[in-house]
């Protein structure tokens, strides 16, 4: 038996195609510019009222906020992330998102590794995606060099 799409069908379809791929370069660009410390290239990823969230910082919100906040971050260490593992759920105009972390870092002199997730809420705008707000949840990190004081993983032995 074929299973044959109708036209309708087969517009939706690669409509969200092609809005989970664009959202996906989203995620893939931001990790590209901050590798590069290209803050009014990550910046212009955001909504105008666009947020970034951590649990170290109170919530960066707006172009001039972010602007700042990445151009503080980017002098003071180095970041350079992996991203992978993009889940994406879309609705017209507005999608949510978790993309998973991998980071290399030099933060206060020190080297890192760390990961975590990133939890996203994007918006179209004018056509092209950006991020509403980007939370960054770290789970764990480990100072290069050093070995993990505990490990993360149970053993199911008990």
């Amino acid at each position: 038996m074929t299973n044959l799409i109708d036209a309708q069908g087969l517009t939706a379809l690669v409509t969200e195609l092609a809005d989970r791929d664009a959202i996906r370069e989203l995620a893939i660009r931001y990790a590209h510019h901050a590798w590069r410390k290209e803050v009014a290239a990550i910046v212009d990823l955001f909504a105008d009222d666009g947020a970034f969230e951590t649990a170290a910082l109170p919530p960066i919100r707006g172009r001039e906020d972010l602007f700042d906040a990445y151009g503080r971050m980017f002098e003071e260490d180095e970041f350079y992330p992996f991203v992978h593992n993009h889940v994406i759920d879309v609705d017209g105009d507005v999608a949510t998102g978790t993309c998973y972390i991998d980071l290399r870092a030099v933060m206060r002199g020190e080297g890192l590794s760390a990961w975590g997730f990133y939890d996203d809420d994007y918006v179209r705008v004018d056509g092209t995606w950006k991020f509403a707000t980007r939370r960054v949840n770290m789970s764990s990190y480990v100072k290069l060099g050093e070995e993990l004081t505990e490990n993360p993983q149970r053993t199911w032995e008990d």
